[in-house]
């Protein structure tokens, strides 16, 4: 950890910069990179990114030609897809061993290891700890700073949270989401 004086926070000089993430923990500068480039993950996802980038048009042109589930996403832990299907089958050296057309996540009641069928991804309702079964939640809240985000279970203000705050022993989730699941697995 780095500790600066306040009024370096902010002031159009990054301080804390994380190496090759083109992200700067005291300043914006993430947000001007993100408004600059879109990720391949979010070509053809089916969510218009709403920053204004304009290549010809939007990140959801010609998607026709682009295969959601494709050799460049299958299996990388990112739920790129509608259904998620990029990811299904994934990681059978685990200890839990999910059918095919299941995803593992974590109950977001029990925090253990739980199969959820393809289906239920993006149906509307949280069945993971930290929405991962509903990939476009903090997106569409966040329209700038979407990336690695953290949906706290029954947080009003600010449900989604960087993953930075993620095991750092200060509760940022009003449930404590953030911090429970690091001390039981």
């Amino acid at each position: 950890y780095k500790y600066i004086h306040q009024s370096l926070v902010r002031n159009g000089v990054c301080q804390c910069e994380l190496e090759d993430q083109h992200w700067c923990e005291d300043e914006d500068f993430h947000i001007h990179y993100v408004r600059k480039n879109i990720s391949f993950q979010t070509i053809c996802d089916e969510f218009t990114e709403p920053i204004p980038i304009t290549i010809e048009g939007q990140n959801e042109t010609e998607c026709e030609q682009w295969s959601c589930n494709n050799i460049y996403i299958n299996c990388d832990s990112v739920w790129n897809c509608p259904h998620d299907e990029d990811d299904v089958g994934c990681d059978l050296s685990s200890t839990l061993n999910c059918f095919l057309d299941y995803h593992k996540c974590v109950s977001p009641h029990t925090n253990e290891l739980i199969c959820l069928p393809v289906n239920q991804a993006n149906d509307g309702k949280i069945n993971c700890l930290d929405a991962t079964d509903e990939s476009t939640l903090c997106r569409e809240k966040y329209q700038v700073e979407f990336f690695n985000n953290f949906y706290c279970m029954g947080k009003s203000y600010q449900p989604c949270i960087h993953f930075h705050q993620l095991c750092e022993d200060s509760i940022n989730c009003d449930h404590g989401d953030d911090e429970r699941f690091c001390v039981k697995n």
